[in-house]
């Protein structure tokens, strides 16, 4: 065994590394979206495609929403419930803060903000907008 290795097993552990499994009501996932849709003004414009509003979201949901990040020379992504499910499990495992306060149904503007980068990304790139 290298010591390095050694070193690392003796040592204490950084962190670890657990998986959360939680119930959402899509109610609740649907207020989340009309915070993020208000949340990500400053960076970005969205317009739904093939549905009306968030309301039209939810399991099955055929259509779409057409973001345009408007930080990133126009780049346009699009979202549909599979982009929502991971943002809500890259949110659960990489934005603990926000997450608690989704959960705690504490959520605004900034919470729905990273939530949106979470399903499009899976990370945050852009904060205090």
């Amino acid at each position: 065994m290298s010591r390095l290795l050694v070193e690392k097993v003796i040592g204490e552990l950084e962190s670890v590394k657990i998986r959360v499994e939680a119930d959402v009501p899509i109610v609740r996932v649907k207020n989340l979206l009309r915070c993020g849709f208000e949340g990500i003004g400053g960076w970005s414009s969205h317009e739904f495609i093939g549905i009306e509003s968030v309301d039209d979201m939810g399991v099955g949901f055929v259509g779409k929403v057409r973001i345009v990040d408007c930080i990133d020379e126009g780049v346009v992504y699009l979202m549909n419930w599979d982009s929502v499910v991971m943002g809500l499990e890259k949110m659960c495992a990489n934005e603990g803060f926000y997450w608690n306060m989704f959960m705690s149904e504490n959520e605004d503007v900034r919470v729905g903000n990273v939530f949106i980068q979470c399903c499009l990304w899976g990370e945050v790139r852009y904060i205090g907008f």
